[in-house]
Formats: C-alpha cells, sequence, structure tokens
C-alpha cells in the first residue's frame, strides 16, 4: 500500500513532484524563492499603500546568495521619466516561504521590513512580492511590457490570499 501512495512522487534536487500549478503556487523553501526571485524584474503595478506614485521605469534586480539572502537593487525615476534616478539597495535575509527581512543600507535589525514572495508564474514570468502586514504589494513582470493578463494574476493572487486587491499602473518606457 504505501509504496502505490508514493509512486506519484518523485524527488528531484530537494523538490517533490507533483507541484500545484504555477499561478497557486507559494515558494516552500527559502532556496528556491531566491533562485525565482534572482536576476531583473520590471515594477508594473503597486498597491496604493506603497505612497510611490511619484516612481517612475522602476526595475528591481534580486542576486541571489549561498545563505538564501539576497541583494535587492530598486531604480526608478523621480517625477517623470526623465526625472532624477532614485536608487535603493539592500540586503533580505530569509526567514523562511518566501519571507525575508529588507533593510535598505545600514539599519537596525527591527527596523527591517517584511519581503514576501506573495504569488508566483515562472512560466508567465510574474511575481508579486511585498509585505503583508503594512498591505504593500509590486506585481513585477520579467518583461516591462506584459501581456494584459498581468494584472489580473496580481489580482487574483491577493485575493485569494485575503489581502486588498487594488493595484495601480506603474509607468514603464
Amino acid at each position: 500500500m504505501i509504496p502505490s501512495l508514493l509512486s506519484p512522487l518523485r524527488l528531484t534536487l530537494g523538490r517533490t513532484l507533483p507541484r500545484a500549478p504555477a499561478e497557486a503556487r507559494r515558494p516552500h523553501a527559502t532556496s528556491s524563492a531566491a533562485m525565482a526571485l534572482s536576476g531583473r524584474w520590471y515594477e508594473i503595478a503597486r498597491s496604493p499603500a506603497t505612497r510611490e506614485t511619484d516612481r517612475f521605469a522602476a526595475t528591481v534586480d534580486y542576486r541571489c546568495h549561498a545563505d538564501g539572502s539576497l541583494t535587492v537593487t530598486r531604480v526608478g525615476r523621480v517625477g517623470s521619466l526623465a526625472g532624477a534616478q532614485d536608487r535603493q539597495q539592500g540586503r533580505a535575509t530569509p526567514e523562511g516561504n518566501g519571507r525575508y527581512r529588507l533593510a535598505y543600507g545600514p539599519t537596525l535589525p527591527f527596523l527591517r521590513q517584511e519581503h514576501s514572495l506573495i504569488a508566483l508564474d515562472e512560466a508567465a514570468g510574474l511575481a508579486v512580492v511585498g509585505d503583508p502586514g503594512k498591505g504593500c504589494f509590486w506585481l513585477l513582470s520579467r518583461e516591462p511590457h506584459p501581456p494584459g493578463a498581468a494584472l489580473a494574476f496580481a489580482q487574483n493572487a491577493l485575493a485569494d490570499q485575503g489581502h486588498d486587491p487594488a493595484l495601480e499602473r506603474a509607468v514603464q518606457p
């Protein structure tokens, strides 16, 4: 009986298969979340709570480290697409289940903000990240101009987890 229960499962590089569909999946291992986020992302939309309405053409670069932490570099324009460049770099330390504590620049540990991978669709190149406790969320895409379904993906992911799905479009050149 036990072998028949285990037969649909395969262990591959520490991951158990089969897995939930990508659009419904939340990362379970810090290292897999870090690897999934690694690279360049374009900010497509954000929740009003972020109070970043004056930021344009924002990108986020995640660099994965061996300890599971991430270097997070945010670059955007202030005021308009031609505005001054604003660059912030921080370090996100893993807490498990796709959750990190993020600090930009030198800061005291209790001033770190939560930075979680809320939803991920690797095939479509979409991710929703943010701080659920503060209601601050960002829809990120691997492409600066993703298909129209990207916004619906983020709104559904937020609503499914009990968060306000309201997002405002960010401006990319």
